[in-house]
């Protein structure tokens, strides 16, 4: 964000590795928006900050508050100007959160951004046809999805795993059980006893 702020960009949108993005429909999207202020995504709002130590969203620890603040979760955040002036005039007194998406909540907070949900495919069963992301996909999905609107595909992701709602191998417990699995942090822990 800094870099993107340093040299002049309106917007930067960062997005993970296995985000397919689908450029008109972003075009689309930004044309109908002011973007300064803008803090955009898949938007999530009272979210419970974690109790548990082990779940790898835990940082209790550095963020006692009970409920976290809006933010994008990772798979793409688009940050305005107005918000990347703000990280990078401030980016030396900012807390190194060991949850990333969620600190852009909390370090932005102040600014009261102009929230904006995206049109996002996180874990779909189907596809939809107007969706500027589409995440987790593989390399070989970023390429039929190139080339279609993905509406009769059925990702890698949900045929192995049980995390995409709609298939015949969703399960809730499994997928909670892979949201409290353990997760290497960048920033330790502290006070975090393994059993």
């Amino acid at each position: 964000f800094n870099w993107g702020y340093d040299n002049g960009y309106d917007v930067v949108f960062k997005v993970d590795d296995d985000s397919f993005i689908r450029p008109d429909k972003l075009m689309e999207f930004l044309s109908q928006q002011n973007t300064k202020h803008l803090f955009a995504g898949h938007i999530v709002s009272n979210i419970q900050n974690k109790d548990d130590p082990n779940s790898k969203w835990y940082f209790r620890d550095q963020y006692p508050n009970d409920i976290l603040p809006n933010y994008a979760i990772g798979a793409g955040i688009l940050l305005g100007s107005d918000l990347l002036q703000h990280l990078s005039q401030h980016r030396n007194e900012l807390t190194l959160y060991r949850v990333d998406d969620a600190a852009l909540g909390i370090w932005l907070e102040s600014t009261h951004p102009n929230f904006k949900v995206m049109e996002i495919d996180i874990y779909p069963a189907h596809i939809r046809s107007n969706s500027i992301i589409v995440n987790p996909v593989n390399h070989f999905e970023m390429s039929q999805l190139i080339s279609s609107d993905g509406s009769n595909m059925l990702l890698q992701v949900c045929q192995d795993t049980c995390l995409c709602i709609g298939t015949p191998n969703y399960n809730g417990d499994c997928v909670a059980q892979w949201a409290n699995s353990p997760y290497k942090d960048i920033v330790p822990r502290s006070h975090v006893h393994n059993k």
